[in-house]
């Protein structure tokens, strides 16, 4: 009896080993989600039933916000399922609490801010292990976050642009937003640094490698209280200045945070939202931004299966892949959307009081009011309708 009871003990440690040998693989979408061991960490990766090894296919990073790990990501963003639908393969790198005890990017730490070190080393060692195994297009590596995991996606499109090939950032912030725990919070709470200065940084960064224009997309929430809306402008701004420098080599507004296209849209039985579109100079659109009315710190479009997802906002997962991919992906919309085309168009400029008054959009009224509004440093929005000599902040 006891020699029977070794033999099966026996038998459970082998198979033991052999699990932990091997990489665990799920089935989702009948594609494959497998976790795979990367050191102390593990990322996982999705292949959609599609591959089939000899067509190259894009790659999407994506990359959890606190409080998340790669399987409540991949469930809230549905990241997945449309991978299965256009056949690109999907990673989710983990970052365990023993990183940082809220599971966040460390997005804010100097140690993690430059190519070569730290986490975005890490991250872009996995990437080129999937690049190993798989067969990808290596100009079609994208990534994408939500919150630390936004904040990351930025810091990845500065320090490796060799390897990141656009992102899209859900609640983010600018690129060094931050050097310390507590100056996270601040800028989580109202903003980061001038935009115009953490450009420069983020140029100088890659300049460290083979750089070219990066393709961004933001999507930020209106009433989002753990990430102020400041962040969101402020992302264009820093990348509309670094992309400035990257287009010519010099500071001249080739590119600017001045959006070129603004649209309200609305989902139907869902939230409002407006689409700004930025051009770089040959006319074609770099940068967009998406601010979802009413919308918390949460993914846009998200399912409530994974968490921090508002499932009434722009299915944010369709519209980051048809922006960075160039594929036109339909947007459901309300039948009454006010952004229909038969609507005037209205010119948005966006800066400070000063910068305002100086361009003549406000007079000194104006100036004196908006500077108490906003203050005299904060950058804002205003709003003209076409053919009207009236600037507004309201819209």
């Amino acid at each position: 009896m006891k020699s029977n009871s070794m033999k099966k003990l026996s038998l459970l440690l082998v198979v033991m080993l052999i699990i932990s040998l091997f990489p665990i693989t799920t089935y989702a979408s009948e594609g494959t989600f497998t976790k795979v061991t990367y050191g102390s960490r593990y990322y996982k990766v999705y292949v959609p039933s599609t591959y089939d090894g000899v067509t190259e296919v894009p790659l999407m990073v994506m990359l959890h916000g606190g409080l998340q790990d790669p399987d409540k990501f991949a469930a809230g963003t549905k990241m997945n399922l449309l991978a299965e639908e256009k056949n690109f393969i999907v990673i989710y790198p983990d970052q365990p609490d023993t990183a940082n005890s809220s599971k966040c990017w460390n997005w804010f730490e100097t140690a993690h801010q430059h190519r070569g070190s730290g986490e975005p080393a890490l991250i872009v060692g996995m990437i080129n292990e999937v690049k190993l195994n798989y067969n990808i297009n290596d100009d079609m590596v994208y990534a994408a976050g939500l919150s630390a995991g936004g904040a990351m996606s930025v810091v990845l499109a500065a320090t490796y642009p060799d390897v990141i090939h656009g992102i899209g950032v859900g609640a983010g912030l600018e690129y060094i937003a931050a050097t310390s725990m507590m100056g996270a919070f601040t800028a989580m709470s109202s903003g980061g640094p001038n935009p115009n200065t953490q450009g420069v940084l983020a140029y100088n960064e890659m300049a460290k490698s083979i750089a070219s224009l990066m393709p961004v997309i933001v999507f930020q929430g209106t009433s989002d209280y753990t990430v102020n809306i400041q962040n969101g402008h402020q992302i264009i701004s820093q990348w509309a200045q670094t992309n400035d420098l990257t287009d010519d080599g010099e500071d001249n507004n080739s590119i600017d945070d001045t959006a070129d296209v603004v649209q309200n849209k609305s989902v139907e039985g869902g939230r409002t939202y407006t689409r700004y579109a930025y051009e770089d100079a040959a006319g074609n659109i770099l940068m967009e931004k998406y601010l979802v009315d009413g919308m918390g710190h949460a993914w846009s479009g998200g399912s409530s299966a994974g968490n921090y997802t508002d499932g009434t906002g722009p299915d944010a997962t369709s519209i980051i892949w048809s922006f960075l991919t160039g594929e036109i992906i339909e947007e459901p919309e309300d039948p009454e959307d006010p952004g229909d085309p038969g609507d005037p168009t209205v010119i948005v400029a966006y800066g400070t009081a000063t910068e305002h008054y100086v361009a003549g959009r406000l007079d000194v009224s104006g100036y004196l009011a908006m500077g108490t509004k906003y203050g005299y440093i904060a950058k804002f929005n205003l709003y003209q309708l076409e053919g009207t000599n009236v600037w507004t902040d309201i819209y």
